[in-house]
């Protein structure tokens, strides 16, 4: 019973679990409409066109060699060197000689240029002449050049002249210097000056040069005349390097010669020259780097602070074959009609005993060699192979000595006068000009000097400068007491004593024509009058060595004894050069090239770079 009651129980429960079992659905349908914002991001491609900057790539910058030199500006400048004003500037750069004469001592060299051999005999120099070569107006380069060029040199009496007696051109690349008077100085006499005259251009004036009349005489003299009127604007050579426009006041650019022989060895685009007038405002730009080289005459405190300031800078001091002296107005009158006591020689010789020389050398030039003792005109560092101290004993000692001076001066007349000073027989003091080229500040300094020590002896000196471009004229005319000159000038040339001869001793010498050497009787060692210049041009056609140094000491003898001028330090020139600035592959400080450089320091940048060695920084 109780098991039926549970069952029953079970069955109630599903039964009721039935009958709560949900209904069976039923689908109704219906339209809802919902009104909601939808934000829909719309991606939209619009094309806009721009003007597009393309950048060129820029040239490059043009590669510079940069130095400075002096000129007049135009309209004064002008491409005709027979001018006195004429090319400067760019010299070097733009015209080129037959061949680079390196003196350097014990390998002396003749380094191709426009010429590229030669035969040299007693009776001719015969030179072949580099084809292809073209002048920078594009005509080409003949024999006929190198005539045109020498015949003009007549007229300026080129020292080859003396023993030249013409110039033949077998054909276009042939010159044959053939001569009157065999001479050992040919070569140097020749090939190292510069082809200056194109015979497309100065032909019509070399053509009527007479050789065998004086250069003074007609019709040299109306030929001369319109040399000198002849000014083409630009001038025209056959170097690495050539003047398209005019200069201006500051600053000169020359650019390469595409045509030159050695263009492909050329590294430089341009060589730009800064104006100089005095060696200050070159010292200015080397301490700002404005220029690569440069031969300024520097004081040696200058100079250690410009290598200072500097680090890749090098100095080099070749000798300059030459050297600084006084030199005497031995005309028959001074300036204004004064009389002349520089005609007697005791008068000279009381001067020279005055003046301590190797002072005056100290402070005008520490980097040259003195000459404190004689005065011969030879270079002290070449005397040796020329001269003995036997010889020397044999000449007048003009060291320091004022007691002697004071003697001399003495015997002649003078008295000093109570304030100290040196008067002549009416009591009137001696008193003197001394002038100097404003542009060398190694001059300036030098008159300085002297006129300090000549006062304390008792002579009164007004030391006074003038402007490069009237200096030369005015001292070769005679007008000056006194003056700063070029003695013991061997030069570069040829670096020889016949030079420094020449340069003082003979009509024809730049320093002669200064002092009026032909206004004064010379005498020999035996006493009587003697023909230096007859001596000179026999030292010039003397092939005997022996025979050589016989007539350097008769001519070294005369010039010391006759003291026409007062040497004092032969200069050694300072070529100061900065690598790394824009130019490298300089040479060593005692490279033989750097002997190149007296009378044209540019000759060696300018060999240097066509050779290839230096070249422009990167």
């Amino acid at each position: 019973m109780k098991r039926l009651t549970a069952l029953l129980a079970i069955v109630a429960v599903a039964s009721l679990v039935a009958s709560c079992a949900p209904p069976t659905p039923k689908v109704v349908k219906e339209t809802v409409v919902v009104t909601k914002p939808v934000e829909v991001t719309k991606v939209v491609t619009k094309v806009v066109e721009k003007p597009v900057v393309v950048t060129p790539t820029p040239a490059p910058k043009p590669r510079v060699f940069a130095l400075a030199a002096g000129w007049e500006p135009p309209p004064a400048y002008n491409g005709n060197p027979f001018t006195p004003t004429g090319s400067k500037g760019c010299y070097w750069f733009v015209y080129d000689p037959l061949f680079l004469f390196v003196p350097a001592p014990g390998a002396w060299e003749f380094r191709p240029r426009l010429g590229l051999e030669y035969e040299d005999t007693k009776e001719a120099l015969t030179v072949k002449l580099r084809k292809g070569v073209k002048w920078h107006d594009g005509e080409p380069f003949t024999s006929k050049d190198v005539w045109t060029t020498f015949m003009i040199g007549y007229l300026k009496k080129w020292p080859i002249w003396l023993y030249l007696k013409d110039i033949e051109m077998p054909d276009d690349y042939t010159v044959v210097f053939r001569w009157e008077t065999p001479t050992p100085l040919a070569l140097r006499l020749a090939v190292r000056d510069p082809i200056l005259w194109p015979y497309h251009i100065y032909g019509k004036f070399a053509e009527r040069i007479d050789t065998t009349v004086d250069p003074g005489e007609e019709p040299n003299a109306s030929v001369t005349k319109e040399l000198l009127e002849f000014k083409p604007e630009l001038p025209i050579g056959t170097n690495a390097f050539k003047m398209e426009k005019p200069p201006t006041a500051s600053e000169m650019t020359l650019v390469k010669n595409p045509d030159h022989w050695a263009a492909d060895k050329v590294d430089f685009d341009q060589v730009k020259i800064l104006q100089k007038k005095r060696n200050e405002t070159w010292w200015a730009y080397f301490m700002a780097g404005e220029i690569d080289a440069g031969h300024p005459a520097t004081p040696k405190d200058l100079t250690e602070q410009m290598m200072a300031m500097q680090p890749g800078m090098k100095l080099a001091t070749p000798t300059d074959f030459g050297g600084f002296c006084v030199a005497f107005n031995l005309r028959k009158e001074l300036p204004g009609g004064r009389p002349n006591p520089f005609r007697e020689l005791k008068f000279r010789q009381a001067i020279a005993y005055a003046l301590d020389r190797k002072k005056l050398a100290e402070v005008t030039y520490w980097a040259g060699l003195p000459e404190a003792k004689y005065a011969t005109t030879l270079l002290p560092s070449m005397k040796e192979p020329w001269v003995t101290p036997e010889f020397e004993a044999t000449l007048t000692d003009y060291s320091y000595n004022p007691e002697k001076a004071a003697a001399l001066l003495e015997e002649l007349g003078y008295r000093k006068g109570p304030d100290g000073i040196w008067e002549d027989a009416t009591g009137k003091d001696l008193k003197f000009e001394l002038v100097a080229h404003a542009g060398y500040s190694d001059w300036v300094l030098a008159i300085d000097n002297i006129a300090s020590q000549l006062k304390d002896f008792g002579i009164i000196i007004e030391p006074k400068t003038r402007p490069g471009a009237v200096y030369w004229k005015s001292i070769r005319a005679g007008e000056h007491d006194m003056c700063m000159e070029w003695g013991m000038q061997w030069s570069s040339k040829w670096a020889h004593p016949w030079g420094g001869f020449h340069r003082v001793l003979h009509p024809d010498g730049d320093t002669g024509k200064t002092i009026g050497i032909t206004e004064i009787e010379l005498f020999g060692p035996d006493g009587k009058p003697v023909d230096a210049a007859a001596l000179i041009e026999e030292l010039g056609a003397t092939f005997d060595l022996e025979k050589q140094k016989e007539l350097v000491q008769k001519l070294a003898w005369i010039h010391n004894e006759n003291l026409p001028v007062i040497p004092f330090v032969e200069k050694r020139i300072m070529i100061f050069y900065i690598d790394g600035l824009r130019a490298t592959g300089w040479p060593p400080e005692d490279d033989p090239i750097w002997y190149a450089a007296p009378g044209g320091c540019e000759r060696p940048y300018l060999q240097l770079m066509i050779e290839g060695r230096l070249k422009a920084v990167r």
